[in-house]
């Protein structure tokens, strides 16, 4: 008599055994569940790190970072001369972007004449 095992084959025709022949476990079901599991309101989020120090607790532990970096010679301090050359070179490199240079030049412009608008308001204009 054959048991149920040598009756079961595969597509290519070799014996499947039982552990491989489909999803007998309920855990690897994919079916939905009967009942929708209760939803509960997202938790706020936790600060961690950085974000859960007070502002002064984390200034003193950056400093010390800071501190411990030029100690160790992996900091790099500017000189003027380079901060000048570093400027320069920021500043060519936004000056080629026309369109740029253009929008801030008239965001400019507009704060310039509502800064003079508002200076004026309920002035009264000299006689003469």
């Amino acid at each position: 008599m054959e048991t149920a095992e040598a009756k079961s084959l595969s597509p290519s025709g070799s014996p499947v055994s039982p552990a491989t022949s489909g999803p007998s476990d309920p855990t690897t079901d994919h079916a939905e569940p009967a009942e929708p599991a209760a939803q509960s309101p997202p938790k706020p989020k936790a600060h961690r790190g950085f974000a859960a120090m007070n502002r002064e607790a984390h200034r003193l532990l950056a400093s010390a970072g800071g501190k411990s970096a030029h100690a160790y010679g992996l900091a790099h301090r500017f000189t003027p001369e380079q901060a000048r050359e570093a400027g320069k070179k920021g500043g060519a490199k936004t000056a080629e972007d026309r369109a740029h240079m253009a929008e801030i030049g008239r965001k400019g412009g507009i704060a310039k004449g509502e800064s003079y608008l508002f200076s004026t308001v309920g002035k009264t204009a000299k006689k003469s």
